[in-house]
């Protein structure tokens, strides 16, 4: 299904009317076909929170888009390119996952500001939840990364967004759920 020019300034102006795209976007349009219809929205961006991100996937019952995931990755890109590759190291990022303040740490610390505002407060417990399933996958040393943080949440970002444009049945929840069996 592809749907082509959706939004418009009007209907993304304010928080209410993007809300109800999302709401006919969830009710109407991903209802129609089968759970392996695949849905391809195209058209301009009006609003950062919009259905016209690169791409959308659902999941856990909620949105999560590889949109929102290449803004972070491109500003944490650009914090490297501007020297900062050591401000957070593998360690502290680490025990800032265990701790559930990652977030805070990279408003703190990053001097280009991190969009964390476009994530919702169940992207951000998803992404938690997915970065610690991943820190327990590969050693750092394993991935080449010794001592940048930075580069670490970078390839975590990465390995989020190829998930998600892989398998459109992807589930995180259920996976973890799995593995605590």
């Amino acid at each position: 299904m592809i749907l082509d020019d959706v939004e418009s300034q009007d209907n993304t102006a304010t928080s209410d009317s993007r809300a109800k795209l999302h709401d006919w976007f969830g009710k109407a349009v991903l209802k129609a076909g089968t759970p392996r219809t695949n849905v391809v929205v195209i058209g301009t961006i009006q609003h950062y929170d919009a259905l016209d991100g690169p791409a959308t996937t659902c999941h856990g019952g909620r949105q999560m888009r590889i949109y929102k995931l290449t803004v972070i990755a491109q500003r944490i890109v650009q914090s490297l390119d501007a020297g900062r590759a050591n401000s957070i190291s593998v360690e502290e990022l680490a025990s800032s996952l265990g701790s559930g303040r990652i977030f805070k740490l990279l408003c703190e610390r990053l001097e280009i500001a991190v969009p964390l505002s476009i994530l919702t407060p169940a992207d951000r417990l998803e992404l938690l939840m997915e970065w610690t399933d991943l820190e327990g996958t590969y050693a750092p040393h394993e991935l080449g990364i010794e001592r940048s943080g930075l580069r670490l949440l970078l390839y975590w970002l990465l390995e989020g967004i190829q998930r998600r444009a892989s398998n459109p049945d992807y589930r995180l929840t259920s996976e973890l759920a799995a593995k605590d069996r």
